[in-house]
């Protein structure tokens, strides 16, 4: 079982059953952060999180990508010219 500390110090915590359910979780509160700091209600694109991701990451790793709401760029497997090349671009 994963425990993801909310707060140093304190007994808040996010107990997750499962590998699949903790990268999930990870990756939504990291693609939600843009989220936190707009200065709208709603973020706009620039102000969104980017989440550069290996074509073949794990499907909990993807569908914590998908539900983050992140500006998400997918970069062929392994590599990392094309990463690179991405990057540049963004």
């Amino acid at each position: 079982m994963w425990i993801f500390s909310l707060e140093c110090m304190d007994q808040d915590c996010l107990l997750c059953p499962t590998g699949f359910a903790a990268n999930t979780a990870a990756i939504v509160a990291i693609g939600k952060v843009g989220s936190l700091l707009a200065s709208g209600s709603k973020p706009l694109k620039h102000e969104k999180i980017a989440i550069f991701s290996d074509a073949l990451n794990h499907a909990s790793i993807v569908d914590g990508i998908r539900l983050s709401g992140a500006n998400v760029y997918v970069y062929r497997h392994s590599d990392m010219t094309h990463l690179d090349l991405i990057l540049n671009n963004y």
